[in-house]
């Protein structure tokens, strides 16, 4: 049963025209999550409506009241000054969000590795079910949303890894590699063992210029037990900016023996080419 189908038919503005058409063309017209994408991409409804309606017939009901209290803190914590109006949140309409950095001065573009939340432990079934919810909006594209969320719900959660995670990875899709760095260096103070803060940093700092940083980051990665081959590449990149060519060169050929993605292996093999001449 699509219970957010149900809930629009009864409540929401949305013709039963254009919702009967969406909902019947869903593979697994269970799926109430991509229902609500269509709807969102179709301009039939905003996510705050959907959001609205979800919360007040309780299509969320464990995370019910965490909700309303984050959208309580996040009015209080709007900051008015005479000419300037800031907040907490950094993100704004102009931050389209990315799967790639583009790192010019080099000429490549590395991916933005999505999270795996799975490793986590639970801190509670809300903590869990916000996160999830986060993650959501973040791939939807509603990056201000997403944003405002987990920084929220960092106050009802201080020690949650997996909310940090997200929105590091946030802040890198968003290009706001600043804050990026700011958050991963708040959870490793909390937690050094948690790796893909260290890895959202590495690549925060690489897109910056902060190859020295990033080199010692990426080193720590390349010694876990269980190692991303794109590590040796990345590590390669900010080697060879330092001036550290055959270092550079051996991390390229590391990668080299272990990728499997063709358009890097191409600038990899280039790259490893030109330092070996």
């Amino acid at each position: 049963m699509n219970r957010l189908y149900e809930l629009l038919k009864d409540h929401s503005n949305i013709s039963l025209q254009a919702l009967e058409q969406h909902y019947h063309t869903l593979v697994n017209e269970d799926d109430e999550r991509e229902l609500g994408r269509r709807l969102i991409q179709a301009r039939q409804i905003k996510l705050s409506g959907i959001m609205e309606i979800a919360l007040k017939h309780d299509l969320f009901p464990k995370a019910d009241s965490l909700l309303r209290r984050l959208a309580e803190a996040r009015q209080r914590h709007q900051v008015i000054k005479p000419n300037t109006h800031t907040t907490r949140y950094r993100i704004t309409e102009d931050n389209l969000p990315v799967d790639q950095i583009e790192l010019i001065d080099i000429g490549v573009n590395l991916p933005i590795p999505t999270p795996s939340l799975k490793s986590f432990r639970d801190t509670s079934t809300d903590e869990k079910q916000v996160a999830d919810m986060a993650l959501e909006l973040a791939q939807m594209n509603q990056a201000q949303e997403a944003e405002m969320l987990m920084i929220d719900a960092l106050e009802e959660f201080p020690k949650s890894m997996r909310i940090r995670v997200l929105l590091a990875w946030h802040y890198c899709r968003c290009q706001q590699f600043k804050d990026a760095i700011t958050c991963c260096q708040n959870g490793l103070k909390l937690n050094p063992s948690v790796y893909p803060l260290v890895e959202y940093m590495a690549l925060a700092e690489q897109a910056l210029g902060k190859h020295l940083l990033a080199i010692n980051h990426f080193q720590k990665l390349a010694c876990l037990p269980r190692v991303k081959p794109i590590w040796y590449m990345q590590l390669a990149l900010s080697l060879e900016r330092a001036r550290l060519n055959m270092d550079a060169k051996q991390n390229y050929q590391t990668f080299l023996a272990l990728n499997n993605d063709p358009e890097l292996q191409q600038f990899a093999q280039q790259r490893s080419t030109i330092l070996a001449g």
